[in-house]
């Protein structure tokens, strides 16, 4: 490219090829993406006089609606664009991924729907919000690994592997002794009996209970008691329904890959959980940071985090 206002034509170029980029992510058709005409580009400062350097240099097209946009399908220019290589790498990513963008949209819809309908029924049904705070606590508890101690894990008389595999089947027993802190539920099937009466879920899993050996065993490794002493209403609450809104959308395939619709679905996820806990979301995270310093500062439970915590998605 000519030296002549070679910085200039930069600045112009690159907004050029965000146009191209934001549209392929609005998943127009990679023939439709780009094209602007010269009012819509004059407003993002680009002018007539610029177009017609593009133009004399051979680096934007011109089409039969009189728009305007950068050649980028040229490998020639390209070549003499080398200094925006990410741009359009960015560009070959959305053509390559468009189906699977539109099925990310079709996700992000169908998150927002769901979603929605989650905040109605919680605001309106306490039995509703009870028994989803009970799944969600017992979704991330089955989410964990369990981590603990391995002196400890010994002593109470479990081999690494028994623990793993043991552990875990304490999860239906300390989500509901968790839940009982904030919400009216007897039994964990009765939470997802409920929720299959009205379509949030398909089946129930299965929720073998530990004996009670065992369970007072696990609990004394992971000194569970503290856990739940320390944990608030708030923390708990919080915890369930994020866990909660997260499960019912992983189950309805409606949990977007792609970085960008994924963030806009965390959002929408937060302002479900705000609107149902009438607190603001950072509020809720703060205070449950707040507790697990506590636990692992204070009381020298370590892993903590480890088996309380937020869905990755959040």
């Amino acid at each position: 490219m000519e030296d002549i206002n070679k910085e200039e034509l930069n600045q112009k170029i690159e907004i050029l090829l965000r146009i191209i980029i934001n549209d392929l992510k609005d998943l127009k058709e990679p023939g439709e993406a780009g094209w602007r005409k010269l009012s819509d580009l004059n407003e993002l400062g680009i002018s007539g006089k610029d177009l017609t350097k593009l133009q004399n240099l051979g680096i934007i097209e011109k089409n039969l609606m009189n728009e305007f946009r950068i050649r980028y399908k040229d490998n020639k220019i390209r070549q003499r664009l080398s200094t925006f290589n990410i741009q359009f790498q960015q560009i070959d990513y959305f053509i390559e991924n468009l189906e699977m963008l539109k099925q990310d949209f079709e996700r992000l819809q169908k998150a927002d729907k769901i979603v929605q309908e989650i905040v109605s029924r919680a605001q309106e049904d306490k039995k509703f919000l009870s028994f989803a705070i009970a799944i969600g606590i017992w979704r991330m508890l089955n989410s964990s690994d369990m981590p603990a101690v391995v002196d400890n894990v010994l002593s109470a008389g479990f081999s690494p592997k028994d623990w793993g595999i043991i552990s875990l089947r304490s999860a239906p027993y300390f989500s509901l002794e968790l839940a009982k802190k904030v919400a009216e539920v007897e039994k964990l099937e009765d939470a997802f009996n409920y929720m299959k009466t009205i379509r949030f879920t398909s089946e129930t899993p299965n929720l073998d209970k530990l004996d009670i050996y065992n369970v007072s065993r696990i609990k004394e490794v992971l000194r569970w008691q503290k856990i739940c002493e320390i944990l608030n209403e708030e923390n708990i609450k919080f915890l369930g329904l994020s866990w909660f809104v997260v499960f019912i959308l992983e189950e309805n395939d409606a949990l977007p890959s792609y970085i960008d619709l994924s963030a806009k679905v965390a959002n929408i996820i937060k302002e479900c959980i705000t609107k149902i806990l009438r607190v603001e979301y950072s509020s809720l995270a703060n205070n449950l940071t707040d507790s697990l310093v506590e636990l692992e500062e204070k009381h020298d439970i370590s892993w903590a985090s480890g088996i309380i915590f937020l869905p990755e998605v959040l």
